[in-house]
């Protein structure tokens, strides 16, 4: 325990200590240009977003009540765009709205030059990103809606209160918490995002801690960027505590309220309409923009794909492997006893807010922390150490991912169960018969999605630097800064086919577990 919360704790609180050290110059041009613009940009940025992924996400999920048997589609559509990184969605959107793109090229030649505009805006940023971060509040909703809310929409149809008058009197209010819920996550996002606001130019904090942290030569003036935006990061969090818990649960069988407000012909033949549109701009139109820039087949032949996809993959399996690791131990190593276990708990749930956490602002807290205890001199070593470092970086920031599931599993588990399992005697033996096989679903389940969200992830890569083989991330971000879209395109493409192999891997393995499980019942009740 004390290793761990000295790992977690310890970056953050380096921050606070190096920030009191900083040259009078550094900290007035940081606050006079930087600071408060920054944090003005932040917040308009991140509440942006979250309003237009609101709209579009319970939007969308609403739409798809109309639908009953095709609500699976509707899932399908906003999980493809959960595959998605948001900077390869954003240099996606750019390349179709820029000065070369075919969307002005269009408006130019058909209104004259005078139509032209700046694709590379706060506004156009805050649209991309929110459409691109929608599947957060499409499933919170989509939770929500699978709890009493169907009983409550039957209940005002038996009433006679009609179509509009349930949605403004009881779907509307009911569902308003899991929204806020969906659109908090949006605003946490975006407020640490770095990739996609670098290419739109939106200088949030933590696209102007990346930027200062080679130009300013100054480890306080970092250390109080990063502050500023931890004081950020944790008010979005406190929202999103206060709202509904949600689950970002992809169950597909809902029946919809179709039956009980039917709509005519015309109406439903909207509906498909806007499914139809949906699809095209949410699926249909980033992969063929990513697939006509990548159609030269010499790209293919040329660009280092396979090596920065080996790369990937062996860092996100040996770290979603080692962070895995250390938070299966902290998760079973806990007293059993009553009171230290729930003392324990308490603490242990310091790491469900790591998810929050920017990237940079770790990026920078690990550092300073490591060049604290080993030296400066050691972190140039070699790419060693840094990457041990960005393992420790990734346990604290994902490590909330195994942790809820394993959580979520001991919700589940029977006293009666635990008590009989007390009578095995040596606590290998308890673990080995009972809490592990208990508990499996939940630890695989974890690796796949420590192994989805590292893939991904950009800042702390991108800050550290540890890799002598560039990741599929870091090539995507390279090319389509120099605006490269074509390179950048095939290096999207294998990242977004690699995240959708490991979804697929995921379902089949679930898949199999799930019969092996009906076949271990069977043999039970038939003995």
């Amino acid at each position: 325990f004390k290793i761990c919360f000295f790992i977690f704790l310890g970056p953050l609180f380096q921050l606070a200590l190096e920030a009191s050290h900083i040259e009078s110059d550094v900290w007035e041009h940081l606050r006079s240009h930087l600071l408060f613009p920054g944090l003005g940009e932040t917040l308009v940025f991140a509440l942006g977003s979250a309003f237009v992924a609101a709209v579009i996400g319970s939007g969308w999920a609403l739409l798809g009540l109309f639908s009953n048997h095709k609500m699976f589609w509707y899932s399908v559509v906003m999980a493809l765009v959960l595959a998605i990184p948001t900077y390869v969605m954003g240099f996606v959107s750019l390349s179709f709205i820029d000065y070369s793109g075919p969307l002005q090229k269009f408006v130019i030649l058909n209104f004259g030059e005078g139509w032209h505009f700046e694709p590379r805006t706060r506004l156009w940023a805050i649209l991309i990103y929110g459409i691109a971060t929608s599947p957060y509040v499409y499933f919170s909703v989509l939770a929500g809606l699978q709890t009493q809310i169907q009983s409550w929409m039957e209940a005002s149809a038996s009433l006679g209160v009609g179509l509009f008058g349930t949605f403004r009197k009881v779907l509307l209010p009911s569902l308003a918490p899991w929204i806020l819920g969906g659109a908090s996550l949006v605003a946490l996002e975006a407020s640490s995002d770095f990739g996609f606001v670098d290419l739109y130019g939106v200088n949030t904090l933590s696209r102007i801690l990346y930027k200062s942290w080679g130009a300013l030569f100054s480890f306080g003036g970092a250390a109080r960027l990063s502050l500023v935006l931890l004081l950020v990061s944790l008010f979005i969090l406190s929202i999103a505590r206060l709202t509904k818990k949600t689950s970002l649960e992809r169950a597909a069988r809902f029946e919809g309220i179709g039956p009980l407000f039917p709509l005519d012909r015309a109406h439903r033949a909207l509906m498909t309409l806007l499914f139809g549109l949906g699809l095209t701009l949410l699926n249909l139109l980033p992969i063929a923009i990513l697939g006509s820039f990548a159609s030269d087949a010499s790209l293919w032949r040329d660009l280092p794909w396979l090596q920065s996809l080996a790369s990937t993959v062996e860092v996100g399996l040996v770290a979603s492997l080692a962070v895995g690791l250390m938070m299966g131990l902290l998760f079973f190593s806990r007293p059993r006893n009553r009171h230290r276990t729930l003392k324990k708990g308490k603490f242990l749930s310091l790491f469900l807010i790591g998810y929050g956490l920017p990237g940079t602002l770790l990026a920078v807290g690990f550092y300073l922390f490591a060049a604290k205890i080993l030296g400066s001199g050691a972190l140039s070593q070699g790419a060693g150490v840094l990457f041990l470092l960005l393992v420790l970086l990734y346990f604290s920031k994902f490590s909330g991912l195994m942790l809820r599931g394993l959580l979520n599993q001991e919700q589940q588990v029977s006293p009666e169960t635990l008590e009989a399992a007390e009578t095995l005697g040596s606590r290998f033996k308890k673990w080995w018969r009972v809490e592990l096989p208990i508990y499996f679903p939940a630890l695989t389940l974890g690796l796949f999605l420590l192994f989805l969200e590292i893939v991904k992830e950009l800042p702390a890569a991108l800050m550290i630097k540890p890799f002598q083989e560039p990741t599929l991330a870091l090539r995507i971000y390279q090319y389509s800064a120099e605006s490269d879209w074509p390179r950048a395109s095939v290096f999207a493409l294998v990242l977004i086919g690699l995240i959708l192999a490991m979804g697929l891997l995921q379902k089949w393995f679930w898949h199999i577990l799930k019969i092996s499980k009906n076949r271990e019942a069977q043999h039970v009740s038939s003995n």
